[in-house]
């Protein structure tokens, strides 16, 4: 079983050794006749196919396409041998060596006849590949090399591809941008304003946009604005679906009629006539006093009759009759009190209600001396 399996390995190393050497052997015939034409190696390019690890190959034919092209624009005046029909590792056969790098890599482009050997090569994920341009001088045999890093690698990265092949080969490529695209969904966006971060632009300004996040606004008569805000990738061609709304009809305006006020109903409460009541209850008290005096003053009266005194003549210091005369002098007194409390209770409350009357009132009050002494008028107008 042994010598089975060592007969198959053999075998099919015979059968690699042979293809290489037929390789070898078309890679030598194509190129030769190239070098038939042109007899300057000093002016020709090799670029080798493009490698990739993640990507499918029509991608990597579309990227490869683009590297080609970069590399004729930014290498004028040098020839750039078509595209090698074989892949790397029968190129090195063809060329005599099998490790990786740069004395290979001018070992190849000497087979070629080519003064440049052009190698390009992504490696890592779409969403985050690692490029790497090499190029190697086969006459000196100097490597140059250039890394970066591309996000979501696919057939939409050839214009980012191009910017950094250019970069490699020394020139000074603008700042890569990237690229707005409005599609109309709906209205057109004919005699629309667009405003980019905040600032009106117009429609080529969309071409050439910093990488970053931006917002657009289109504002069109008739139409609600229409508002995006995204991210815009170097190299990359962004699309905007605008769908434009129409702006509802504006109000009706309608003439503006003054309104008056709303009445507001006042609701007064009476007021408490306070002195009213202070001066009616003391005139009250008062009188109270001077009745109970002259109640005593005619008991006094009684029991000087049934002694049988003359109280304003002879017995006139009698003790009855003193006291007779003190309690009749305090009822005077006590109901003359009473009177003026009274009559102030009146005034008093024709003053304190004479607001909560509709009807006018006024209460006048006048005091005038009189021959036996004075006089009090109170003068009422309803």
């Amino acid at each position: 079983m042994g010598h089975v399996t060592s007969a198959l390995t053999a075998a099919a190393r015979r059968r690699r050794a042979v293809t290489g050497v037929l390789g070898g052997i078309g890679f030598i015939i194509v190129f030769g006749s190239v070098a038939t034409v042109d007899a300057k190696p000093e002016k020709r390019v090799l670029i080798l196919p493009l490698v990739s690890d993640f990507l499918p190959d029509n991608e990597v034919r579309q990227l490869d396409k683009a590297v080609r092209e970069e590399v004729e624009s930014a290498m004028r005046g040098y020839t750039v041998l078509p595209r090698p029909a074989l892949d790397l590792g029968s190129m090195k056969v063809a060329a005599g060596c099998a490790a990786d790098g740069r004395e290979c890599l001018a070992l190849i482009a000497r087979t070629a006849r080519a003064r440049w050997v052009v190698q390009v090569g992504l490696r890592g994920t779409r969403k985050r590949g690692e490029l790497r341009i090499d190029r190697v001088d086969s006459r000196r045999g100097r490597l140059r090399r250039y890394d970066a890093l591309m996000n979501d690698v696919g057939r939409a990265s050839q214009r980012e591809l191009r910017w950094h092949v250019a970069k490699s080969l020394g020139r000074r490529p603008p700042p890569l941008t990237g690229r707005l695209e409005l599609v109309a969904q709906g209205p057109t966006l004919d005699g629309a304003r667009i405003q980019l971060d905040g600032v009106s632009v117009g429609a080529d300004a969309l071409r050439r946009v910093s990488p970053g996040l931006h917002r657009v606004v289109i504002n069109k008569a008739g139409f609600r604005p229409f508002s995006w805000v995204g991210a815009v990738r170097p190299g990359r061609r962004a699309r905007i679906q605008v769908r434009l709304v129409r702006a509802p009809p504006p109000p009706r305006r309608t003439p503006y009629t003054p309104r008056a006020p709303p009445s507001v109903a006042i609701v007064e409460e009476p007021s408490n006539p306070v002195w009213t009541w202070v001066l009616g209850g003391g005139a009250l008290v008062a009188a109270g006093a001077a009745t109970v005096f002259g109640i005593q003053v005619l008991g006094l009266e009684s029991d000087a009759e049934d002694a049988n005194l003359d109280c304003s003549g002879a017995d006139r210091d009698d003790s009855i009759c003193e006291d007779g005369r003190s309690r009749a002098l305090m009822t005077n007194v006590a109901f003359g009190v009473a009177g003026g409390l009274a009559v102030g209770a009146v005034i008093a409350y024709l003053l304190e209600t004479a607001a909560d009357d509709e009807s006018e009132t006024a209460a006048q009050v006048g005091v005038s001396p009189t021959g036996d002494g004075m006089a009090a008028a109170v003068r009422l107008r309803f």
